[in-house]
């Protein structure tokens, strides 16, 4: 039986991309539809995207991305989540 597929979190186009402290992911911080605190995403998933910027000038447009919460596959969530709790 495979494992069900993540939840995507949606990335507004022109967020800042930032790296995470406990691996060399790329994250996004975006803030939880639920909760509305801030939760890292990954978007080197499947089904995931990164935002972009657009650059107007050459005719890009900017694009929201998409990406599972980082807590799902960080060898360092459970330090993150205790540090959060402080």
């Amino acid at each position: 039986m495979s494992a069900a597929p993540a939840k995507l979190f949606g990335v507004p186009a022109g967020t800042e991309s930032t790296k995470c402290k406990y691996c060399p992911a790329t994250i996004y911080f975006v803030r939880s539809p639920k909760s509305g605190g801030l939760i890292p995403v990954n978007c080197d998933v499947d089904g995931g995207s990164h935002p972009t910027l657009g650059a107007p000038l050459f005719g890009e447009v900017a694009a929201d991305g998409r990406g599972a919460s980082h807590f799902v596959d960080c060898p360092g969530a459970d330090e993150a989540r205790k540090r959060g709790q402080r």
